[in-house]
């Protein structure tokens, strides 16, 4: 009985860890980052004073970020948030919600069926950031 409580276990956390992109991380340019999302003026605000401040600009901040695997069929290898990204001597956290699109554009909900085949394109929505 037990064996089959920890199989039933394995499939739902199969299941679950299907719909998440990662299969390891990545990087990306801060500024090919923020094509992802649309930024915040307050985070632009900030963006700009930290770059100038670092005497460098968001093309040359090499970000951290999730990795979308190969089990996706459009997405693979595609990046998204979180980013982590070193800018002089703090690092920049940006989040947000995956919003995934077909190839029509419409938005597909995140625990659909065969989302990993049907998402197009995806883009970070409630962008949340904060420094370390």
């Amino acid at each position: 009985m037990r064996f089959f409580a920890l199989r039933a276990a394995s499939i739902v956390t199969f299941a679950v860890s299907a719909a998440l992109p990662v299969a390891a991380g990545g990087t990306i340019s801060l500024a090919d980052a923020m094509t992802n999302f649309d930024a915040p003026p307050a985070l632009l605000d900030e963006l700009e004073a930290a770059v100038r401040a670092a005497n460098t600009t968001p093309a040359d901040v090499v970000c951290g970020a999730t990795r979308f695997g190969r089990h996706w069929t459009n997405l693979g290898g595609g990046r998204a948030s979180p980013y982590e990204c070193p800018i002089g001597n703090k690092t920049l956290l940006i989040t947000g919600t995956h919003e995934y699109h077909d190839a029509s554009g419409k938005v597909l909900a995140p625990d659909s069926p065969g989302l990993n085949a049907e998402a197009a394109s995806v883009r970070d929505i409630d962008i949340a950031w904060e420094w370390k």
